[in-house]
């Protein structure tokens, strides 16, 4: 069963305590993460930032992280009008943000989807959307094994 817009567009709407949506793909290795880095490349346009710096995206996620305590780094990967960062917080898992508002439309809810998609299938990986720091809360999860949606109403506890 495939998961509609009009089914999940309430989810969009932004929270006041949470403004941000967080996309995670758990329990991940510098593998996936370099396994991320290329699909990024592929996928949109990436601005890379250093120290809020323009800077060149390494190819070796074990750059990245080998200097994540000395410097702040920063991705941000636009598509369709949508973008989505990322902050290299941990090496495992990837968790990405957007702004809910740019998800404002079936077409821009269907280019989300193909871009979970895309990087959960290369990363043979689920995705979980929620909102901000409630990484309890999933309302939206994507499984690539199944090539699946699952909508789950906001606030359940998975």
């Amino acid at each position: 069963m495939s998961v509609t817009w009009e089914q999940c567009k309430i989810e969009f709407v932004p929270d006041v305590g949470n403004p941000l949506i967080d996309l995670y793909i758990k329990n991940t290795t510098l593998d996936d993460w370099n396994a991320f880095l290329a699909f990024a490349r592929s996928y949109g346009t990436c601005t890379f930032k250093v120290d809020s710096e323009p800077a060149n995206l390494p190819g070796d996620a074990a750059a990245i992280f080998a200097d994540q305590q000395e410097r702040s780094q920063f991705l941000a990967i636009t598509f369709h009008g949508i973008q989505v960062n990322c902050h290299f917080f941990c090496v495992a898992e990837i968790e990405l943000d957007f702004d809910p508002r740019q998800v404002c439309s079936s077409e821009r809810f269907e280019s989300l989807k193909r871009f979970a998609e895309g990087l959960c299938q290369s990363l043979k990986r689920e995705a979980i959307f929620t909102p901000e720091g409630s990484e309890e809360l999933v309302f939206l999860s994507y499984e690539p094994l199944s090539n699946s949606w699952r909508h789950h109403p906001r606030g359940a506890i998975r």
